[in-house]
């Protein structure tokens, strides 16, 4: 599954929308959710996330943002296209 996540995430041409939803497991609870915010085809990268923001904008808790070196760094950190 990995994989398809990689491919989706650095092809924005094949995006739902201007950004990609994502979302990641929490043990016991409900998956936190976050937003791509760059689309670039390079895999190397650098790629920010804002976190508890939807497609359609904030959800319940604060806003954050968080810089990844890679698409790979992204989804070691748990974060699946959504």
């Amino acid at each position: 599954m990995e994989s398809k996540d990689r491919d989706m995430i650095i092809q924005p041409g094949r995006w739902p929308l201007l950004y990609l939803p994502l979302k990641r497991r929490v043990e016991g609870g409900w998956p936190e959710i976050a937003t791509l915010m760059t689309a670039t085809y390079d895999d190397t990268a650098e790629l920010m996330i804002r976190i508890n923001w939807s497609v359609m904008g904030p959800v319940s808790g604060d806003v954050t943002e968080k810089t990844f070196k890679n698409v790979d760094e992204l989804l070691a950190d748990g974060w699946v296209v959504d």
